[in-house]
């Protein structure tokens, strides 16, 4: 009877060493468990100003041929690509992201009116910037991402310069509106601008890197 006993104990004792193991092998699986995919970029609002981290397509509704369909705020939309926007160019938010989309609507810059609208992967987005202050040594313009932005509006009027000095050819002393930021150079930045306007410098205090408030 005590053999029986003894032999009953053992194995409640084995049994319970294993639901012991097999609960922590549980346990460890659990911990080393990716984690569910998390849109962790600050979510658009409407209106603010953000920079692509990669280059994408501009895509446009189409009522006509059309390229791709995509899912939008629970709507099936073709949609047609207008243009590559690249790394460090800047946009508009119109239609914030949906916990469900993937897709931005965005407004561009407007060299040439109308300004182009268009919808845009929330994953070539990195942030809203317009109050970030400038890092890692960098003059205004660069975020923490390493995205160097490239767009910007003239603040009011600026004076265009042909050299990185105000000692040099004035090309426009009322220079205005939305510029390409094609390099920068002891506080100034080298500008191109469209319309036959030649390009040049205008001092990086004068550049603004955000959509302006509507008035």
């Amino acid at each position: 009877m005590i053999r029986i006993i003894a032999k009953i104990l053992i194995g409640i004792i084995l049994l319970a060493g294993s639901i012991s193991i097999l609960a922590g092998c549980g346990n460890s699986e659990a911990e080393k468990a990716p984690e569910a995919a998390v849109y962790k970029k600050p979510k658009p609002e409407i209106g603010s100003t953000v920079v692509l981290a990669s280059d994408a397509a501009l895509k446009v509704d189409s009522y006509g041929t059309w390229d791709e369909m995509i899912f939008f705020k629970g709507n099936s939309v073709k949609v047609t690509d207008a243009f590559i926007l690249y790394r460090g160019n800047i946009v508009k938010v119109l239609d914030p992201l949906d916990a469900s989309d993937p897709w931005l609507y965005v407004e561009t810059p407007c060299f040439v009116p109308p300004a182009p609208q268009g919808y845009i992967s929330a994953n070539a987005v990195y942030a809203d910037f317009s109050s970030s202050e400038a890092n890692q040594g960098y003059i205004k313009g660069l975020i923490n991402q390493g995205v160097i932005i490239n767009q910007g509006f003239i603040i009011d009027k600026a004076i265009e310069y042909s050299e990185p000095n105000e000692k040099s050819r004035v090309i426009d002393d009322s220079a205005t509106g939305p510029v390409n930021i094609i390099k920068r150079e002891n506080g100034w930045t080298f500008c191109g601008f469209t319309g036959g306007q030649e390009d040049g410098w205008i001092k990086e205090e004068q550049i603004r890197y955000y959509f302006a408030e509507p008035e």
